[in-house]
């Protein structure tokens, strides 16, 4: 029967069985005076069990591992935990403030635990970290992504000559786990060098929360409560799992564009193509090539590349590659039924003939169908034929209107000019006369004066005068 649990106690605070508090550690000095603190979430299960840390980001830019601690923290259902579950989301406040990988000084923190309490800067948050919060527990899952420009396939390392660090690794489930003993002054091997067993996860890429990969980094956090039995639940188990021993960072040997042919988990035969270097004409300078068999763990995002440049991370497999190409072949062949992308199947007799039946209720359709758009086109030939008639039949009906109307206004007007010439007959008291000599013909009106004694321009004795200016000019006719 499991022990009730005592209190934990981190820095000053004091955190009980059945509590879960939510503090910051203050770790150095900032350039004002006031504290650089540290988020840190303390669970405490009611009973007596192991003390698991899962921290991130001790390098600032990466964010993945941050993503999944908070999720750890937020989304999981802790009231039957067992032990004590110690989460840092954030290990390198500064550096995360400003998105850059190491302290503002320039030094990485993940080079300087377990740190000094008089060293420099880094060493002296190194280890108030490490005294105050790593030496507390009892295991640890230190999470990271790929460097600046660089992609990680999701991936385990730890000393797998521990056998407490093997059970973690090969708990989490990832399906590359990477046995190497760690740089000096990482957490990981500090750690596991005072007796904490501890792996490094590596995650995706700097600056990004990737989804997809927060969820995987997720379960496996969870495999490794399910192992050490702080929470009840059924690991989730890769469809491969192979520990390597051999990779290496293929490099570039001419400077130029690069033209990548692979990604991460591609497997890779010796000699097989990895990307092609190109000058900015696009002409094709150099080829680089797997120096061994084995898969893509990493690869560069940069598309220029000098001598040097790392392009890619391999792992060799040599006496698992068997087995990593079998769990390769059956995971394509599953996701192929699952895309419904399976051989056909023999057709029995009856299936023809229901087939055959079904064609001809379908050509008969058919046939319906294209009656139906051939009445139509008839329709629109028709409608289109009575229009032209109906147009034809009102033309029919104006013209012979307009014809006599127009002849009976022809007749009108030779009407009234008749009528006019007449009316100028009877009237005899009026005549055109030709004044000037110049055709200019003006209206003469009878004298009321009698025996006024005019006469016109020869001298004649005249009945009539003329109201005629001498400068006017002659009417013009219409």
């Amino acid at each position: 029967m499991p022990e009730v649990r005592d209190s934990f106690v981190i820095g000053d605070t004091i955190v009980l069985p059945g509590e879960t508090r939510h503090l910051r550690l203050a770790v150095s000095e900032s350039y004002v005076s006031t504290p650089v603190e540290i988020p840190v979430t303390i669970i405490n299960g009611i009973l007596e069990g192991p003390i698991l840390l899962v921290c991130a980001a001790s390098h600032g830019d990466e964010c993945n591992g941050t993503a999944v601690v908070r999720e750890l923290i937020y989304d999981v259902d802790h009231s039957n935990l067992t032990g004590v579950l110690v989460c840092a989301p954030v290990l390198n406040l500064p550096g995360f403030l400003r998105a850059e990988r190491n302290l503002p000084d320039g030094r990485d923190l993940n080079r300087n635990f377990p740190g000094k309490p008089d060293g420099n800067s880094a060493q002296r948050i190194a280890h108030t970290i490490f005294s105050k919060i790593i030496q507390k527990c009892d295991y640890g899952i230190d999470i990271h992504t790929a460097g600046q420009g660089r992609a990680n396939l999701v991936q385990v390392r730890g000393d797998m000559e521990n056998n407490e660090v093997r059970r973690v690794a090969r708990a989490f489930g990832t399906e590359i786990i990477i046995d190497e003993l760690g740089l000096a002054g990482t957490l990981r091997r500090s750690a596991t060098d005072i007796g904490i067993p501890m792996i490094t996860v590596e995650i995706g890429e700097t600056q990004r929360f990737e989804k997809h990969l927060v969820s995987m980094g997720l379960q496996g956090v969870m495999n490794v409560l399910y192992e050490l039995g702080m929470l009840k639940g059924k690991t989730v188990e890769p469809i491969f799992q192979v520990i390597v021993k051999k990779t290496e960072w293929v490099r570039a040997d001419r400077g130029g564009i690069l033209e990548m042919k692979i990604l991460p988990r591609d497997l890779v035969q010796e000699g097989e193509e990895l990307c092609t270097i190109t000058n900015p004409f696009g002409k094709e300078v150099g080829v680089v090539r797997a120096p061994f068999t084995g898969m893509v763990v990493g690869i560069t995002n940069y598309p220029m590349v000098t001598p040097g440049s790392p392009i890619c991370h391999l792992v060799k497999l040599d006496k698992t590659l068997s087995t990593v190409e079998n769990a390769l072949r059956r995971e394509k062949a599953t996701l192929a039924v699952a895309k419904g992308a399976v051989p056909a199947q023999p057709e029995k007799k009856d299936d023809k003939r229901d087939d055959r039946k079904d064609d001809k209720k379908e050509d008969k359709k058919d046939e319906k169908k294209d009656d139906k758009r051939d009445d139509r086109k008839e329709d629109k030939k028709e409608n289109g034929k009575s229009k032209d008639e109906l147009r034809q039949k009102k033309l029919d009906e104006i013209i012979p209107v307009a014809a006599e109307r127009k002849e009976g206004e022809k007749k009108e007007g030779e009407r009234k000019e008749a009528a006019r010439k007449d009316g100028e007959r009877k009237e005899g008291d009026k005549e055109e006369v030709d004044t000037d000599g110049r055709g200019g013909k003006h209206k003469a009106r009878k004298d009321s004066r009698p025996g006024s004694g005019q006469v016109d321009r020869e001298g004649h004795p005249s009945e009539y005068y003329e109201d005629y200016d001498e400068d006017a000019e002659p009417e013009e006719k219409d």
